[in-house]
């Protein structure tokens, strides 16, 4: 087993690959065999709640997946002109999947919310997913 190595990570996520309208996140995690787990600031969350987001999950050669979890809700309002923060709702996840890009040495994929499931006629479902990319720079050992 592998001695633990704590990581700085910078990164940013966007609603469209071009990146002009992104939000930066940073943090701190632990790497041990792969797996990792730690917080993050986020810029769009943590600048307004001052609490930081719990990312936890693994690299395995190029592919990193990992699922931030927000310690409670919150939601854009419903005629959308403010965000709603609401500590009395468990927070949402957001999976994370890429690849190491090799000429920028940042990871780099898309992540998903599921928005809502609702259960359909026969067992099935229908899933509505909000969807985006992420950049991700893991720097070397603190």
């Amino acid at each position: 087993m592998d001695e633990p190595i704590d990581k700085k990570i910078n990164g940013a996520f966007s609603y469209s690959n071009d990146f002009i309208d992104s939000f930066s996140f940073e943090g701190n995690i632990v790497l041990i065999d792969g797996s990792f787990e730690g917080y993050v600031s986020e810029e769009e969350f943590t600048e307004v709640t001052n609490e930081k987001v719990y990312i936890k999950g693994f690299i395995d050669g190029d592919h990193i997946s990992f699922v931030k979890t927000y310690p409670f809700s919150y939601y854009l309002s419903d005629d959308e002109t403010e965000i709603v923060f609401d500590s009395n709702k468990k927070g949402h996840d957001v999976i994370y999947d890429g690849y190491l890009n090799i000429h920028s040495n940042e990871f780099e994929g898309n992540w998903e919310i599921k928005i809502k499931e609702e259960k359909l006629h026969h067992g099935k479902y229908e899933i509505n997913l909000e969807v985006g990319f992420f950049k991700l720079e893991i720097n070397d050992c603190i």
